[in-house]
């Protein structure tokens, strides 16, 4: 298992990290780490459709149309790529176990009014404020 993924802060504050497991050629596997909320204001959603077990910890997820969800321990989720969501509250660090289907979403991004704004536009416009 090896370290593959960390998002941090501007402060330096570690968000999230991903440890690849397993590679095949068309699934993946990975253990997800998360640390803190979701800081971005839109709901996003992922390249690939996702399965998620709840390994350790809980959190809420935030989804469309103001709708929250629990996720705990052994909680599973199947997320088509499609899917808006963001983490919201966690009390303590939550690791999950992610299998990722083959990436069919090239124009993953942040869910703007009713629109998918790409991930690297979204980018842009937060770092000029917008």
């Amino acid at each position: 298992m090896r370290l593959i993924k960390e998002i941090k802060s501007k402060s330096g504050e570690v968000h999230f990290k991903r440890w690849l497991i397993w590679k095949g050629k068309n699934k993946e596997i990975y253990i997800h780490g998360i640390y803190k909320a979701d800081k971005d204001k839109h709901l996003h959603n992922h390249p690939w459709d996702i399965w998620t077990i709840v390994l350790w910890g809980s959190y809420i997820e935030k989804l469309p149309r103001g709708k929250q969800c629990v996720r705990s321990i052994f909680n599973v989720r199947k997320s088509k790529a499609e899917e808006f969501h963001a983490i919201g509250y966690l009390e303590n660090p939550a690791y999950t176990l992610a299998i990722v289907g083959p990436r069919r979403n090239s124009d993953w991004g942040f869910l703007m009014n009713g629109e998918t704004v790409q991930h690297e536009e979204y980018r842009k416009l937060k770092r000029k404020g917008k």
